[in-house]
């Protein structure tokens, strides 16, 4: 159940991932990449979940980074995310939730991992 700071939320579902690197990515051990850059791809796809009162099932979301070196500590990656269509209408429904019940409001971005 959700407190009034916080609003209940489970994804379940695949998750892929791919880039340049060697090997395992040293990127997500917060390590410099392989070649200098790292140039990755992520997917997500949600079998079944919720944010809040929002049905998030079936939906998709990929994300495409370009880091000319660590992730992490620079210099500046550029990312490009690209949402399933019915992503829009989801949050049109949550949004005509949010102001029917005075102040819940709308998520700046949805993450898409599994709250622990």
């Amino acid at each position: 159940m959700a407190t009034k700071n916080s609003l209940d939320w489970k994804l379940q579902g695949d998750y892929f991932e791919g880039c340049n690197c060697d090997s395992i990515c040293p990127c997500i051990f917060l390590l410099d990449p392989d070649k200098g850059y790292c140039n990755a791809t992520v997917a997500w796809h949600i079998e079944k979940g919720h944010y809040d009162q929002t049905q998030l099932d079936g939906l998709n979301a990929v994300a495409v980074f370009v880091s000319p070196g660590n992730m992490f500590t620079g210099p500046k990656m550029k990312a490009a995310f690209y949402l399933d269509a019915q992503i829009k209408s989801k949050l049109m429904l949550y949004q005509r939730y949010s102001q029917a019940n005075q102040g819940a409001s709308l998520p700046q971005r949805l993450i898409l991992s599994e709250k622990t």
